[in-house]
């Protein structure tokens, strides 16, 4: 079994398609390890409970379980419109407080972190501290300044509060911090290390140096044998941010030009994008990766509606998958890109169908889409009226039927 873990979203407002990012492009190249033969667990924590959803809590007037559960179920709904469905966990912070607070103990227990009102990690505990991120502890910049820490740098992993949600523990009421809730999930869920952990490249640090340094003083060892770190989406030329009101949310994105193909647009943006680079959202991208889609759309189609499609062996199509698992995503990308120029010039049934397995192995919707049998018996018209030369009645059918050929 192989336990990989993903960041998630804090649940405070809706998802955009920059959060959606590191999900998809884990789906998909764990869609390709299961399909290879991988047994694998993907861990995709919630947080459920921050700063965020209080302020938000307090500007609409509304409890932090509502404001949380909103949000938590608008991105679960993004889940199943961009097709993500290799998720096994997918645990909620406020839902397993007891392990955070046992996996707190543990720290205070060892030494590694200490009670000073709230409880703090001793950052300098830690001589390897800064291995993942290359950052020095001198380089560590303080968001708060606390006379209760023994050194300015060490993080909180328990907050006493007075007000909002807060849990009972050894040493007062209050909650987690956002690096040991994390760290808590990997050690439970993904009993212990993790072969592969990720998320955008933006929590690199502090985040997953935090979660690492937890994992080291408790057991000697990095948190996972791989990291992961999924490069940003920017928008009208800027790293998005709500903050900066600079993004497009995933509810928006899926409404583009009312595209019944949009979710597996940014699946296709993201398979033609090395996972590390940052994507420049534009017009002309997803134009370009519309027409794209389209084409590969038609061969479906045309394999479809001719019933001349069905799925490959996975003998034929293993070496793109395992490029696929490996993240070469632009070597693979090269070598669908000569499986559908050949198809073009040779209509190749098996070509053809080697091609489509492969998108439907990697979860794009449009390979569960059915041909009605009306358009089937319409394309057959077509061709009946195309090889007469009735070019007039053949346009009228093929008009009918324009969806089919990547035409709206």
């Amino acid at each position: 079994m192989k336990f990989i873990y993903l960041c998630g979203p804090t649940v405070y407002d809706k998802v955009h398609i920059g959060n959606m990012r590191p999900i998809v492009t884990f789906d998909i190249f764990i869609r390709a390890m299961k399909k290879l033969g991988e047994n694998v667990t993907l861990i995709h924590n919630i947080t459920d409970i921050d700063d965020k959803i209080i302020v938000k809590s307090q500007e609409t007037m509304t409890s932090e379980a509502e404001i949380s559960n909103t949000y938590y179920s608008f991105y679960k709904d993004m889940l199943s419109q961009y097709n993500v469905n290799t998720i096994i966990d997918m645990p909620r912070v406020t839902e397993n407080m007891d392990l955070i607070i046992k996996s707190i103990k543990d720290l205070i227990k060892k030494k590694k972190a200490y009670v000073s009102g709230s409880v703090y990690f001793d950052i300098k505990s830690i001589p390897s501290y800064g291995s993942l991120s290359k950052n020095k502890i001198s380089h560590v910049k303080n968001e708060l300044k606390d006379i209760n820490k023994r050194n300015p740098e060490d993080f909180v992993i328990w907050k006493l509060k007075d007000s909002g949600l807060s849990w009972d523990s050894p040493w007062g009421k209050g909650r987690p911090g956002w690096h040991t809730e994390c760290f808590s999930f990997i050690e439970n869920f993904g009993q212990g290390k993790v072969n592969i952990h990720g998320g955008g490249i933006d929590l690199k640090f502090p985040h997953h140096e935090n979660e690492n340094a937890q994992f080291i003083s408790l057991y000697d060892d990095e948190i996972t044998n791989k990291w992961i770190h999924i490069g940003l989406i920017n928008f009208k030329g800027q790293k998005m941010s709500k903050s900066e009101n600079n993004f497009l949310y995933a509810d928006d994105f899926l409404n583009i030009q009312s595209s019944h193909h949009n979710s597996d647009i940014f699946r296709l943006m993201i398979l033609n994008s090395h996972y590390k680079n940052t994507i420049e959202f534009t017009d002309s991208i997803y134009l370009d990766t519309s027409k794209k889609l389209n084409s590969i759309v038609k061969i479906f189609n045309i394999l479809s509606v001719e019933d001349n499609f069905v799925f490959s062996n996975l003998l034929n199509i293993r070496d793109i998958l395992e490029l696929v698992k490996d993240l070469n995503f632009s070597a693979a990308m090269k070598e669908i890109n000569k499986k559908i120029k050949v198809f073009n010039e040779t209509k190749n049934i098996k070509e053809g169908n080697e091609l489509i397995s492969i998108f439907k192995v990697l979860g794009f919707h449009f390979t569960d889409k059915l041909i009605s049998e009306n358009d089937k018996h319409i394309y057959r018209l077509w061709r009946e009226q195309t090889k007469l030369k009735n070019w007039k009645r053949s346009d009228e059918l093929r008009n009918q039927i324009a969806h089919i050929f990547g035409q709206k």
